[in-house]
């Protein structure tokens, strides 16, 4: 799809004709630069601008005795359209490019842009962010001392990222709290698709964003899971911001039947494109969970849903990011992203700035731990990798409270669970080897009633939900 319409985009660039400078110009080539890209921008912004006659001489009046006021013009005029078109400077052009397309390390994160300001949605277990505390809802203000006030998503992404091994210094604000984080940049490999079998023969996933590797991921945990012959589904996209388009409808596949409406995709180079399920899906017993951090192709697969009524949604409302955009390169003069296409609900309703309201609203709360929140620990037993039990979901419940285990939430002893073990034991200072023993098991369980907990009354919902629909 991005393909075919970067083509279109493309050649429509080489025959926009561009006007024939006054003499008098002293920056003639930007001049040209910008006419170009103003109409270029006239005929392909979705959601249009006016087309003043004016443009062009105040454009020549301007170049006339400030030549180097290209930036300025152009970032004046991008900053008119929507919050995801913006106009790259070429240093930010360069570093934005090769971000893209080079296998560069990061930190772990990922994040929205809300009211100008970048807000952690979630980090990657046992990344450089995640092992530093950051957490979501933290603001980045800024990158290396540059500030991310306002900035746009994909740029800030391309100052986070580096090669591996080296250091970024992160500004967090949390609160009232402003501090400095210095992290060692690293190469993630993280799994995308988490899943398991909850009681009552309900199938759980959990996706943590539409990557690349997603749609293989989700096709062998589903397959995996038809062994236990599920009688329900439960689908985690909370603190999911997007990712692969594609990769969300093959998602989606599993739950709709063949031809059913996915979305409606609008563009001026293409116009009106209706996609459809092209897999032999059903629908099933399903819920879906999102919350304020479901973005973009998550909001694509929830609405889907939502107006195929193939499931509930369980939540609160989505962020509302349903613009598709473009980049366009200018060579010495930078380059820009635009928006050039919009997506709606299979029903033709919007989604960028409105979102999606959930079926149930659910909203979650923080409370200080009790001992009641949690499985029983008895304290008799030692734990360790491939071990299972009750116990074994007992620690894991304790663990995630502190916010030091975020895998499935099982009562399998997995390696996920080996890690958050040594990070207890290196903290409290006891020897390190991944084993939960009596001491490590009354270490983390003091930590757990010193900790605020969130009730995860969604996904209690959810399963009761699903549950209540087993026939």
């Amino acid at each position: 799809m991005k393909k075919r319409i970067l083509a279109l985009l493309l050649a429509a660039l080489l025959v926009i004709p561009t006007f024939v400078s006054a003499s008098d110009i002293k920056d003639p080539e930007g001049y040209a630069v910008i006419s170009t890209l103003f109409n270029f921008v006239k005929h392909f912004y979705h959601f249009g601008v006016d087309d003043s006659e004016a443009t062009d001489n105040i454009i020549k009046e301007v170049l006339k005795e400030n030549p180097d006021a290209f930036d300025t013009i152009v970032n004046a005029f991008m900053e008119s359209l929507d919050e995801h078109s913006v106009y790259y400077t070429k240093e930010e052009f360069d570093s934005f490019n090769n971000y893209i397309e080079s296998g560069f390390a990061g930190i772990g994160i990922t994040y929205l842009r809300e009211n100008g300001r970048m807000v952690v949605s979630d980090t990657v277990e046992d990344s450089p962010a995640y092992k530093a505390g950051i957490q979501p809802g933290d603001i980045i203000a800024a990158v290396d001392g540059i500030s991310l006030y306002d900035c746009d998503t994909d740029y800030a992404a391309s100052l986070i990222r580096g090669n591996e091994g080296t250091s970024v210094v992160v500004t967090i604000e949390r609160g009232d709290k402003k501090f400095d984080i210095t992290l060692i940049r690293a190469t993630l490999h993280d799994v995308t698709v988490n899943y398991s079998m909850l009681e009552d023969d309900i199938a759980y996933f959990q996706i943590s964003m539409f990557g690349s590797e997603t749609a293989n991921e989700f096709e062998k945990a589903y397959n995996e899971l038809q062994q236990y012959k599920p009688k329900g589904y439960i689908v985690d996209l909370r603190y999911n911001t997007g990712g692969v388009t594609d990769a969300a409808l093959s998602c989606l596949s599993y739950f709709l039947p063949k031809g059913a409406t996915t979305m409606n995709f609008y563009s001026r180079a293409e116009g009106t494109v209706t996609y459809q399920n092209k897999s032999d899906g059903k629908k099933q017993n399903l819920v879906v969970l999102v919350n304020e951090y479901t973005a973009s192709a998550s909001e694509i697969f929830t609405a889907a849903i939502k107006d195929n009524s193939a499931g509930v949604i369980v939540g609160t409302k989505t962020y509302g990011k349903g613009t598709s955009q473009t980049t366009i390169g200018l060579g010495e003069y930078g380059g820009l992203k635009l928006t050039i296409a919009e997506f709606k609900s299979p029903l033709g309703n919007s989604i960028d700035g409105v979102g999606i309201s959930p079926d149930i609203y659910v909203k979650n709360v923080t409370k200080k731990a009790e001992a009641g929140d949690f499985e029983k620990l008895e304290y008799k037993k030692v734990y360790k990798q491939g071990d299972s039990g009750d116990e074994v979901y007992a620690i894991k419940q304790r663990l995630s409270a502190t916010g030091h285990f975020k895998g499935n939430m099982d009562n399998y002893f997995d390696l996920s669970l080996v890690k958050a073990v040594k990070d207890i034991q290196k903290q409290a200072g006891l020897f390190v080897y991944g084993v939960a023993d009596i001491t490590t098991q009354t270490v983390i369980n003091n930590l757990a009633l010193e900790s605020e907990i969130m009730i995860d009354s969604q996904l209690d919902k959810a399963f009761e939900q699903v549950k209540n629909n087993i026939k």
